[in-house]
């Protein structure tokens, strides 16, 4: 197992531990600096203008700390499309789709580029507290958005 893989692993076990005790996961980080001393910080925003500008500061703590890898962990609504358009056509609000699904999702990344992504779906029972699928790796090469490439 890699460093960004065991990173990946402990923030995806915080995560569902976290959410479990608590019933939501605030957006947060973990990151690993030059001396691998660990970062942990939580960033709740309220909109995308504060998510962004917490985003700007995050790249620049992480190039002051020398950081080399991280793990973002976070509430999210998804939807899973082959189509780009339909994407496309939701991006930035995929709140909105008919077909969304809320998860939880944890990506990690390195100084290399490298990545490992995942979710647990949430599951919202009618009577009973929220709970977690098992967790989904991702097939994808690469992610994009704007909480990925913290580290370029």
């Amino acid at each position: 197992m890699t460093e960004l893989q065991d990173l990946f692993a402990r923030a995806a076990e915080r995560a569902a531990i976290i959410f479990k005790e608590r019933g939501e996961l605030v957006p947060m980080w973990h990151a690993m600096d030059a001396k691998d001393e660990h970062l942990v910080i939580v960033t709740p925003w309220r909109d995308q203008d504060e998510k962004y500008a917490i985003v700007e500061r995050l790249r620049q703590l992480f190039r002051a700390q020398g950081v080399k890898r991280y793990a973002f962990m976070c509430e999210a609504w998804s939807i899973f499309t082959q189509d780009m358009k339909e994407y496309q056509r939701y991006a930035g609000r995929l709140g909105e789709h008919p077909d969304r699904r809320e998860i939880l999702t944890i990506q990690a990344e390195d100084k290399h580029g490298n990545q490992v992504a995942g979710w647990y779906y949430i599951l919202r029972p009618e009577h009973a507290p929220p709970t977690l699928s098992p967790l989904n790796m991702s097939k994808a090469d690469y992610n994009a958005g704007a909480l990925t490439g913290m580290l370029r």
